[in-house]
């Protein structure tokens, strides 16, 4: 019951209310038992994903041993599952309340019927279809041909995205997925993946096609990979690529695309969205100290959902209004330190997740 009423990742209070209720209620469960209930009930701190799929593993290891998987209420398949190896130890419920609140609290979840256990069941082995008759085309001419003059890497992606280093990760904790998927773009990156747009004289591929390509063929193996990707290697290097001159791409680019120098692109602003022209940030210079003081005047002028920033990114390209001398300059783009080499937030600069 836990598991389907964790299943949308909401427990309204009046459900949570319900249950707390009925778990007092039951003489013949611990104060051990009640306390690791109530700890599954709390919004703060609901179970984790990992948490959720070990539930729903340990459910579909023990129904495998079911002798009868009929349709049956998440009360009965509790029973059922609990009975596994030992037939007939456990009676309907421990007592008529215990009966009555399991009653109840299907209720309250809006759980009744059968359909609700039946999606936690393996699903049913399906019979062997029929052998198909071949082809009436080249596969191999097909697959060529979707693959267009990019065929050659996109078969390479393919050889490596099969390779165990890209193998999915157990357990679903964003900081574990976020260092997964760095893991996997510095792969990339030292297959010379990333730098595929880059110019050849500072290390790259100097063809945008293989760029989009390669995303693409990773937006097939995860979408985070690909933003990871897109940004690092998209937004930040191609920033400083089609932004920077000839000096910002000699010292910057070689390292953006090795991802040794981990990025991030920062114009969209809470107040504006990416209307760049009205963004409010500002870039004052300071001709004493010949420095650009980059400023956040206002809660509106806080960029927003800038990927790689959270914790890998060291620079930023930000987009800010360019004031000397007291005459505005319009937008103009800077490359900002965010962090040392160390990793560690630099003095002056906010970081922290959307949502």
């Amino acid at each position: 019951m836990l598991y389907v009423g964790w299943a949308d990742a909401v427990l309204a209070p009046s459900q949570v209310a319900a249950i707390r209720a009925h778990i007092a209620e039951q003489e013949w469960l611990t104060a051990a038992e009640k306390a690791t209930l109530d700890r599954w009930l709390d919004p703060a701190g609901p179970p984790s994903a990992a948490q959720m799929k070990s539930w729903l593993a340990l459910i579909r290891e023990t129904a495998v041993h079911l002798p009868d998987q009929a349709r049956c209420s998440l009360a009965e398949l509790g029973l059922k599952l609990a009975n596994v190896g030992a037939p007939g130890a456990y009676d309907r419920c421990a007592t008529p309340a215990a009966c009555r609140a399991l009653d109840e609290l299907e209720a309250a979840l809006g759980i009744t019927g059968t359909d609700a256990g039946q999606t936690l069941l393996p699903p049913a082995e399906t019979a062997v279809p029929p052998p198909q008759p071949p082809p009436s085309f080249s596969i191999d001419q097909m697959g060529r041909l979707l693959d267009g003059r990019h065929a050659d890497l996109r078969r390479r992606l393919r050889t490596l995205l099969s390779d165990p280093a890209f193998a999915y990760f157990p357990g679903g904790d964003k900081e574990t997925c976020r260092e997964q998927v760095l893991a996997w773009a510095k792969i990339l990156a030292r297959q010379g993946i990333g730098a595929l747009s880059y110019p050849v004289e500072v290390g790259g591929g100097g063809d945008m096609g293989q760029y989009l390509a390669a995303m693409e063929m990773l937006s097939h193996h995860d979408l985070s990979l690909a933003i990871k990707f897109g940004v690092q290697f998209g937004l930040f290097g191609g920033s400083i690529l089609m932004l920077g001159t000839a000096c910002h791409h000699q010292k910057y680019l070689p390292d953006v695309g090795a991802l040794s120098l981990p990025g991030c692109f920062a114009m969209t602003e809470l107040g504006h969205g990416s209307n760049a022209r009205n963004i409010e940030t500002q870039a004052v210079y300071d001709r004493e100290t010949q420095e650009f003081i980059i400023h956040t005047p206002t809660e509106s002028a806080r960029k927003e959902y800038i990927g790689n920033a959270a914790r890998h990114g060291r620079l930023a390209a930000v987009f800010a209004q360019l004031e000397i001398d007291g005459e505005s300059y319009g937008v103009t783009p800077f490359l900002a330190p965010i962090r040392d080499e160390a990793g560690q937030r630099l003095p002056g600069v906010r970081i922290e997740d959307n949502g």
